[in-house]
């Protein structure tokens, strides 16, 4: 039932309602990339390598962040501002999801210092994100929306980290796909991203008055430079 006296649209529970269709895709991801885990251990008990360690490694931080993500849709705060209209939606998801296309393309051979250095990219990359986003916990969104400035950890050093560190996972990602039309979709991806912040950095800067100030000492996506 809706808060006595709040919209329907105010409420955490069209916040979780609205969210669905995310959690079934993410929920949809952990029950089919499970099998290919225990697989992945499985090799590494019978093998050991380097390569493998690294990608069983990749492979379970990429379910733990595909489950943190339902864990904080169902735990976030009810957002105080929220951006308007179809486009900051639309740009938000290309630029949350924009990447997958990559995962389309024929896989490329590498030789196996090349792999070995892209999956440890993927894990640092994962690894930073799931620290990112554990630090945000329930000021979590997808969408351009407000709901507590956190300045601390993390977004004491850049103002998205979490995005920072998908765009490392993500670059991992694409060497080990075929060329250059991993790198074209990298970079489409990217642009989509950076207007997703731009976007929400707008939406902070409305809810939230001290958000400008902590803007401005504050880079971007890389310390010391933007």
């Amino acid at each position: 039932m809706p808060e006595a006296g709040k919209p329907f649209k105010s409420t955490k529970l069209y916040d979780v309602a609205a969210a669905l269709p995310l959690v079934a895709l993410y929920g949809w991801a952990v029950a089919k990339d499970w099998p290919g885990l225990k697989a992945g251990f499985a090799a590494l008990g019978e093998e050991g390598g380097a390569e493998v360690v690294a990608g069983a490694a990749g492979r379970a931080l990429s379910l733990v962040f595909a489950g943190l993500v339902i864990v904080l849709v169902l735990v976030r705060t009810v957002p105080v501002r929220k951006s308007t209209g179809i486009l900051p939606r639309a740009v938000a998801l290309l630029g949350a999801g924009g990447g997958a296309a990559i995962l389309l393309l024929p896989a490329a051979r590498l030789p196996i210092v090349l792999d070995l250095a892209a999956i440890v990219i993927v894990f640092a990359g994962l690894a930073g994100t799931i620290a990112s986003l554990i630090w945000l916990w329930r000021s979590f969104s997808i969408l351009p929306e407000a709901r507590q400035l956190v300045t601390s950890g993390p977004y004491r050093i850049v103002r998205h980290p979490v995005y920072a560190f998908e765009e490392i996972a993500l670059f991992g990602v694409m060497l080990q796909f075929v060329q250059p039309w991993a790198f074209l979709l990298f970079v489409l991806q990217f642009g989509f991203q950076l207007a997703r912040m731009h976007l929400e950095e707008r939406v902070l800067e409305d809810a939230f008055p001290r958000y400008a100030d902590y803007a401005a000492r504050t880079p971007r996506l890389v310390p010391g430079f933007c």
